[in-house]
Formats: structure tokens, C-alpha cells, sequence
């Protein structure tokens, strides 16, 4: 799948929302949100019929769209039976991209999350990251990523052509799916998106 590059030679007459301000994007988006606040709208997509095709018989929970700095990033979206997340229940948690990234970018925002928070060892997070870069692809705007996870047993990631690969380490996926619903995350307004707790004290 082709990749949309984030960079160009820059002018001094570009805009702000040229390319020089998609590389300054490249790198803010790489802090996690260490600083500033994010975005969320509501709006849902639909999962790969092919996930349906399987059995996976899931309900949206909740989801978000996250922006940063006026950038839209992504719409995030996660789904369990009956629209119901149990941890040991099969979860499966979509992005749909706003941007283009390579896969190398994915992989290190993810592994980025993962230090910060200390998920994980680094022997764990290594190996991870590994398996990530040989399953993922770089991604283009408007391109669908989804984890499936099955508590106990592996994660299984499509995008809307079919499946793409699994990760068989059990505890892979409460850890991907951790970046963002774990109290800890660094996207706690996402997370409250995702679980449908607005309104909820």
C-alpha cells in the first residue's frame, strides 16, 4: 500500500499546513502528547467485513477522533460483544488514519508509549516492536488498522483487504491495547471516549 511522504522541500512561502508543518507534526505527534491537548470528536467506521467473516460478533463501546495541533491523526474505535468491553472477553480496537505514516513511525510511537509508561519489559517491548515491523505496513489517509485481541491466547491485526498477521505472545495484546485504555495512558480524554464513560462519575 502506497504512503503519502510527510516531507518536501520546504519554501518560505508554504502555509501552515504544508508539508514543513506535516514534518513538525511527525515529531510532536513521536512526544505522545507530553505537552498540549488533544482533540476528540465522536464518529464511528465500521470493522473489515472479513473480522465479521470470522465470528468476531462485536459492537462498537465507544470511540474518538484524535487531533493534535490541528492535525487530525486518527479515529479511534473499540469494539467487544455487545458493545460491552470485559477484559476477558475478545476486544477489537480500529484506527482509521487521517495521515500517512510508514510502518518505522508506527512502530516507534508505539514503542515510545510503551517506555513511558513502563509496559512491559524491554526484552518484552523489543520483541514486540519486531514482530509490529514485520506485520505492519506503512499506512495512507483514509487507511484502517484493527487489533482483534483474545484475552489469553494471541492478536490477530487486518486492514480492509484481510488479515495481515499475528502476535502469539498472550500477553501482547492487554499491552497494545493498554496504550490506550490503561488509567495510566497519556490519552486519558481518548480513553474515556473509548470505554463510553463520558458522562459517567
Amino acid at each position: 500500500m502506497s504512503h503519502a511522504p510527510l516531507h518536501r522541500t520546504a519554501k518560505s512561502g508554504d502555509r501552515p499546513d504544508s508539508a514543513r508543518a506535516a514534518r513538525i507534526f511527525a515529531a510532536v505527534a513521536g512526544l505522545w502528547l507530553s505537552s498540549g491537548t488533544p482533540a476528540i470528536a465522536a464518529t464511528l467506521a465500521d470493522l473489515p467485513p472479513v473480522i465479521r467473516n470470522e465470528g468476531f460478533a462485536l459492537a462498537p463501546v465507544g470511540g474518538g477522533e484524535l487531533s493534535l495541533y490541528g492535525f487530525r491523526v486518527y479515529h479511534a474505535t473499540l469494539w467487544a460483544p455487545a458493545g460491552r468491553h470485559q477484559p476477558e472477553q475478545p476486544a477489537a480496537f480500529s484506527l482509521h488514519y487521517r495521515r500517512g505514516f510508514t510502518k518505522q513511525r508506527l512502530v516507534d510511537i508505539t514503542l515510545s508509549a510503551w517506555t513511558k509508561v513502563g509496559t512491559g519489559t524491554e526484552a518484552q517491548r523489543n520483541a514486540w516492536t519486531r514482530q509490529l515491523l514485520q506485520i505492519w505496513h506503512d499506512v495512507a489517509k483514509g487507511d484502517i488498522l484493527v487489533a482483534v485481541v483474545i484475552p489469553g491466547s494471541e492478536t490477530r491485526f487486518y486492514d480492509a483487504s484481510g488479515p495481515l498477521g499475528r502476535i502469539e505472545d498472550k500477553e501482547f495484546g492487554p499491552a497494545y491495547l493498554g496504550i490506550w485504555l490503561d488509567k495510566g495512558t497519556l490519552l486519558p480524554e481518548l480513553r474515556t471516549s473509548l470505554l463510553g464513560l463520558k458522562g459517567i462519575h
